[in-house]
């Protein structure tokens, strides 16, 4: 994914002024407008404190530190810095969420009705449930578990069942690749700048909504 959003940020015409990773790093994060962390849970703490000293904004996609999320969010109140998380850039995943947070009252109105998930990703993803499982869950409720399957190069499938005796209705959300990851990536990173406090992707896509279509 760092890779992945290094290409796409240069293609949107950004310029990268450094490289961090395990093998190989270049250049230093001092002379950035913002910076984006597609890494391992257990640095994501380290990076963020690094950011937060260097008052640089953070654009978290890494998952699997949900536990330190509290943490991570005192740091940056404390430093009055900003950071930006998310378990899952996609675009579609965000509009797919608010679909299910106007789903799941409708349909906890009627007990014929069970609901249950169903994630697919790659063999290379640790976490399971997913992130965005896990939001997808909040996001219902609370009513909803999920299913984890780790096979192949799958980039990210969700599916939400309401199920009845008499029928079922699916609900899906199908990533086709992980560009649109990227692309909500740097999106957020786009979006950050200059502003401080703690951001979630969905507060960022509801502000850009609110701002064409005000209440």
């Amino acid at each position: 994914m760092g890779q992945l959003v290094a290409e796409i940020a240069k293609a949107k015409g950004h310029h990268i002024v450094a490289i961090q990773a395990l093998k190989n790093s270049s250049g230093s994060i001092e002379s950035s407008d913002v910076c984006i962390d597609f890494s391992h849970s257990s640095v994501v703490l380290d990076h963020l404190r690094e950011c937060l000293k260097l008052k640089k904004p953070l654009i978290v996609g890494t998952t699997g530190w949900e536990h330190q999320i509290s943490e991570a969010k005192k740091h940056v109140e404390i430093s009055n810095g900003c950071a930006l998380y998310s378990p899952n850039f996609s675009l579609g995943i965000a509009l797919f969420i608010q679909m299910i947070s106007h789903a799941a009252p409708l349909i906890n109105a009627f007990s014929d009705y069970e609901m249950t998930g169903i994630e697919y990703h790659h063999r290379e993803k640790k976490d399971a449930p997913s992130g965005t499982a896990k939001k997808i869950a909040e996001a219902a409720g609370g009513r909803l578990s999920f299913t984890s399957v780790r096979c192949g190069e799958i980039p990210g499938t969700h599916t939400v069942l309401f199920d009845s005796k008499v029928d079922t209705i699916t609900l899906t959300h199908q990533a086709r690749s992980r560009e649109g990851f990227a692309y909500g990536a740097i999106k957020a990173a786009e979006w950050i700048v200059g502003k401080t406090g703690w951001w979630t992707f969905d507060e960022m896509v509801r502000s850009l909504y609110s701002s064409r279509n005000p209440l």
